[in-house]
């Protein structure tokens, strides 16, 4: 571990891992794939967060999306590695952790092991950048990294996750709307004409939305995909507030000077002053009539304009049908999930995509990341900290009939756990804006959805105060066609709502404290009856002292003695502990350090195991001299004792017992009085024959 300094753009730290099997709380260990786990070494430290797993509410309606169990999504911790074996074709790796776990993380829930590399002191100079590998599915997101000194992002260098979390919503495959003017006012449905794809939020993406992966309903943080026919979709979200204030609906732009009131309150009589947290709701659906939207409000026909020689209305009444926005996590009660000082952190939810029919829109954007950094120092410097949320595709041009556009990511998280003061940096994440329309010169008055803006994310940290604090939402898209760039831009399309910033208390307990970093560990028998115990450290956070644990079985363990640890240390600091009081038997001993910080929160070491060496056994004979007979103790047990005469030349061998014990009757083979010389090993001995 030393002093570090990234000067290259886009470097990725961590590695990622998904888990090979769940992880109950309360276990001391963790399986990961063969495939995927091989750079998880013992020493090494994780963090461990379930992506998903949240349980929503599937039936058709306003609740839609509504989450009845958040299970174990966003829980976290930080563990260090003591042991690993395992890693083969047919076995995962299986990690021995520091100490047990806090949560329960399940495979299905898209749980993941980050690695966090941790430093001496990290600098980052422009150009240079930290970014996660982007969320995937499986893994990816997420920045984590521990400093044991300080951390300096200077001017115009980043940690950046913007855009690297819960994927939008997809166009692919979505390439067809119900015939004008149908009104569909599904919030789910199986059936890509029904509408746009849904983002992707702690409840899963895609086939997870087993009732139906389109339309507008939202699934969690996810936004909704807009209706058929090319209503816009919705934004993401995050961290809200109060979830309890969610209504799908958004934040209406009431425009310059409110000028935009009159439509809004077309909509609804009250709709231009009431908000939402979450994200913002996508547009309206088709239509073709160059009417004014400051007179004539949605759901009315007369914004349909008859296709000259097909029949066709040209519009789907300017329905209002968008996306929903995706629903705020935070503080709440009993299922509702909770962001930041309720143990839970979440990925900014992907956009919904906006309904599709002429290949010219795209995918919802996707979240923003999370970032999560431990450091002892200081944190600052001139640089950026972000986890914004991605713009939502836009839809048609100048040149190409349009689509609706697509709803803007939700702001991602941003955690800074720092002993010493965070100053000058700008921190954000903010939500993505929606996607807009654009005017196509064969068919100015076409007007589709544009998307609804992402929510803003969460800030979490501790002293001190950065240069900026910025969890601003998304702004809605806008539809540029002539009978709305001038009148009515958004054309339904809605702010997202901001998200949310906290401050803590350095290593409080949710934001596990950074556990001493031990160099070695070592257990040495010094002789049959002490064994001696030393390790060493690189650096110690908050540490009041370590406990020497021993055990015969290596299972159970009991404490055998106690060394005060320095408090607060970045040099390496050694100790030693003697252990004089060995139990009885001849079996390995094993040792392990029990790490208690000053909080009484404690972590263990891997477990070292040591050989007893064998008591130093003296050979004796006894009676010596002797008349007849002498016998030999002290012998290994089976070994061959030989008796020679003063000469050198051998007389006779017995064997010794198991006890170590032979006999040597000396006058069976006439030996006469003198002297003679007893071997077994390496080892000799004078024994006299005297006169009977």
């Amino acid at each position: 571990m030393a002093q570090s300094t990234i000067n290259t753009a886009n470097s990725v730290v961590n590695s990622y891992s998904a888990l090979a099997a769940n992880a109950a709380a309360g276990t001391i260990t963790i399986s990961l794939p063969a495939s995927m786990g091989s750079g998880f070494t013992v020493g090494s430290s994780i963090f461990l967060v379930q992506m998903q797993g949240a349980a929503i509410n599937q039936n058709e309606g306003e609740s839609y999306g509504s989450v009845t169990n958040a299970n174990s999504a966003g829980l976290y911790e930080v563990r260090t590695i003591v042991g690993r074996t395992g890693g083969n074709a047919s076995n995962p790796y299986i990690l021995t952790l520091s100490s047990a776990l806090t949560n329960s993380y399940t495979v299905a829930g898209k749980a993941q092991a980050v690695l966090m590399p941790v430093y001496k002191g990290l600098t980052i100079n422009a150009p240079g950048s930290i970014v996660a590998a982007p969320w995937n599915g499986t893994t990816g997101g997420v920045v984590a990294l521990i400093v044991t000194g300080d951390l300096t992002v200077s001017a115009g260098a980043k940690i950046d996750v913007s855009g690297q979390g819960f994927r939008g919503g997809s166009i692919i495959g979505d390439n067809q709307s119900a015939p004008e003017p149908t009104l569909v006012t599904l919030y789910r449905s199986p059936n890509p004409a029904n509408g746009g794809e849904k983002g992707e939020g702690i409840a899963g993406y895609q086939a997870d939305y087993t009732s139906g992966r389109y339309g507008r309903g939202a699934p969690a943080n996810g936004g909704g995909g807009g209706n058929s026919h090319n209503a816009g979709g919705g934004g993401g979200s995050n961290a809200s507030a109060n979830p309890a204030a969610y209504t799908g609906l958004g934040n209406p732009d009431r425009g310059p000077g409110n000028a935009y009131d009159a439509a809004w309150r077309l909509e609804s009589p009250s709709f231009a002053t009431t908000s939402s947290e979450g994200g913002g709701r996508g547009g309206y659906s088709y239509s073709g009539a160059n009417q004014n939207p400051l007179l004539l409000g949605p759901n009315n026909a007369a914004w349909n304009s008859p296709v000259v020689g097909s029949g066709q209305p040209g519009g789907n009444n300017r329905s209002n049908v968008g996306g929903r926005g995706g629903r705020g996590l935070n503080a709440g009660s009993g299922s509702t999930p909770r962001a930041g000082s309720q143990r839970r952190l979440f990925l900014g939810g992907g956009g919904g995509a906006g309904d599709s029919n002429n290949l010219n829109s795209g995918d919802g954007g996707s979240g923003g990341g999370l970032i999560y950094l431990v450091a002892t120092g200081t944190v600052s410097g001139g640089g950026s900290l972000l986890a914004n949320g991605a713009e939502g595709a836009s839809a048609g041009s100048i040149s190409a009939i349009s689509d609706a556009a697509s709803g803007g990511g939700g702001g991602g998280s941003i955690v800074i756990n720092s002993q010493k003061a965070l100053s000058g940096l700008t921190l954000a994440a903010t939500g993505g804006a929606g996607g807009s329309q654009g005017r196509y010169a064969a068919s100015p008055n076409e007007t589709e959805g544009p998307g609804g803006g992402g929510g803003g994310g969460y800030i979490g940290y501790t002293t001190g105060g950065p240069g900026s604090l910025n969890v601003a939402p998304g702004a809605n898209g806008d539809s540029r066609t002539d009978p709305f760039v001038s009148r009515f831009p958004p054309n339904g399309a809605t702010r997202g709502a901001s998200g949310s910033v906290q401050q803590f208390a350095y290593a409080s307990d949710y934001l596990v404290p950074l556990p001493v970093q031990l160099l070695s560990f070592w257990a040495v028998a010094e002789n049959s009856a002490v064994v001696k115990l030393t390790w060493t450290t690189s650096a110690e956070i908050n540490s009041s002292y370590f406990e020497v644990e021993r055990s015969t079985d290596s299972n159970v363990f009991d404490p055998i003695g106690k060394v005060a640890a320095a408090g607060n240390s970045s040099t390496e600091r050694s100790y030693e502990l003697r252990d004089a009081a060995l139990p009885a038997g001849t079996g390995p001993l094993y040792y392990r350090l029990r790490q208690v910080a000053l909080d009484g929160t404690a972590i263990y070491s891997a477990v070292v195991m040591v050989a007893r060496l064998a008591p130093v056994v003296t050979l004796m004979l006894t009676p010596n001299p002797t008349a007849a007979v002498s016998t030999l103790t002290g012998a290994p047990a089976g070994a061959i004792v030989w008796v020679f005469d003063v000469l050198g030349r051998p007389l006779f061998s017995v064997v010794a017992d198991q006890t170590g014990t032979a006999r040597l009757e000396l006058r069976r083979v006439g030996m006469p009085t003198g002297l003679y010389v007893v071997r077994t090993g390496k080892q000799y001995l004078r024994l006299v024959l005297d006169q009977q």
